[in-house]
């Protein structure tokens, strides 16, 4: 089921921009499904981070109504990690990135003095 499948851009790009429409207006399941099983409250991301997220994870298995995403998402514990993994991607890149800290370190030590 975790598969890629293929398909042309065209017709990938208009079933995000129809997915996320949807998922703007009742992404609460999805994200209270995510919070009851990793423990993280997406619902306080953007709405149209998260409905762009998961529109592009519903094209991959070419699902097109949110309802059908949320039993494969009760169903898949891999599909509910991949999703985690591509909420949080964006959002905790910064805090896994050694350099950055480490100038950050440096500025705000000099800052203190």
């Amino acid at each position: 089921m975790s598969a890629i499948i293929r398909q042309d851009p065209q017709e990938l790009a208009l079933h995000e921009l129809s997915a996320e429409n949807e998922c703007n207006l009742d992404c609460q399941p999805v994200t209270d499904l995510l919070n009851q099983r990793v423990g993280i409250n997406f619902g306080f991301y953007r709405p149209n981070t998260v409905g762009r997220r998961i529109s592009r994870r519903m094209a991959q298995f070419q699902i097109d109504e949110l309802s059908d995403y949320l039993t494969l998402l009760s169903a898949d514990q891999a599909e509910v990690d991949a999703l985690v993994k591509e909420l949080l991607i964006g959002v905790t890149e910064f805090f896994r990135d050694p350099a950055v800290f480490s100038a950050l370190g440096e500025l705000l030590f000099k800052l203190l003095k």
